[in-house]
């Protein structure tokens, strides 16, 4: 299963107002999870237990840990670099949004994850 690490889900550091423009909604809001709980229990109250584990951070398993997600999420943005950098590229990650490309050590382009760049 591929699931996205939490850089690249789309409210990573971002406001609601910026996930609105960028999923192209007029507003958006989060609901507190307790109270969304509490709302289905409402319709059912036979629903003692939810597995809101995504959301919450607190896995049935026990062994689930943000060291554990860190390393993953690591691993998995250092094997896609790998895949779509040309080896002639050495790659220096500056922020979550903005990163430079060194190639020949002579010339550089700077990508911000907005898509703006810049050539050196």
């Amino acid at each position: 299963i591929d699931i996205p690490t939490k850089t690249e889900l789309v409210a990573h550091q971002r406001t609601e107002d910026e996930v609105a423009e960028c999923i192209g909604a007029d507003w958006v809001c989060y609901q507190d999870l307790k109270e969304l709980e509490d709302s289905v229990r409402e319709v059912n109250s036979r629903i003692t237990r939810f597995d809101s584990s995504c959301f919450s951070g607190k896995y049935v398993t026990g062994d689930i840990s943000t060291e554990y997600f860190d390393e993953l999420q690591l691993t998995r943005n250092n094997e896609i670099m790998h895949e779509k950098i040309p080896s002639s590229v050495t790659l220096l990650q500056l922020n979550s949004s903005t990163r430079v490309e060194m190639s020949n050590k002579e010339s550089f382009t700077l990508r911000k994850s907005n898509g703006e760049h810049k050539k050196g």
